[in-house]
């Protein structure tokens, strides 16, 4: 009779265990989901001075306003429940229309000079800003969600739930050189 109250006690034990483990899991996953969701907050306001750059643009540049346009309407409504792919595409069409808009403020030194154009860089400097800072942030969360799944015991409970390691955010291979620093 001994024995059946000690096992009755690892049982319990054991489904305490998978209870709690579940519920970390649970939570981390609403972390990473936040994580996300403050990242794509970000995006969206850098999407929205990347829009007041192009209006003030297209005054200058009205043949570039059908290219800008269509960069713009590359956009792409980040949530909680998108994955690392979606972002990294998202920071590529941002930095393509960006990158597009300083190519024509090089050709017309009268909006570069604009305080409309000044202003509207300055907020996407920040929103960039925001942005790497929110992608930091992320990847600690997913590093917190992929230590628990993969370390024992919870690992076990990972594997019950269905619960798998997730991908980091990449910064873009660009950004990755370092500049040239020869004199």
């Amino acid at each position: 009779m001994p024995w059946g109250w000690i096992i009755l006690g690892l049982v319990l034990a054991a489904g305490a265990y998978l209870i709690s483990t579940q519920r970390e899991f649970i939570k981390m996953d609403e972390i990473n989901q936040n994580a996300m969701s403050q990242i794509g907050v970000q995006q969206n306001a850098r999407w929205n001075a990347l829009t007041n750059l192009v209006n003030a643009a297209r005054s200058y540049a009205n043949f570039e306003k059908d290219a800008l346009s269509e960069i713009i309407s590359k956009r792409i409504q980040i949530t909680g429940n998108s994955t690392t792919q979606e972002v990294n595409q998202q920071e590529g069409v941002l930095n393509q229309a960006l990158g597009r808009l300083i190519a024509v403020a090089e050709n017309y030194p009268q909006l570069k000079a604009s305080e409309h154009y000044t202003l509207a860089m300055n907020s996407i400097n920040n929103y960039e800003r925001d942005v790497k800072t929110s992608k930091m942030v992320y990847n600690d969360t997913v590093t917190k969600w992929n230590r628990l799944v993969r370390s024992f015991p919870s690992s076990i409970a990972a594997m019950i739930f269905g619960f798998s390691a997730r991908g980091y955010l990449q910064t873009a291979d660009e950004k990755q050189e370092y500049p040239d620093l020869d004199f």
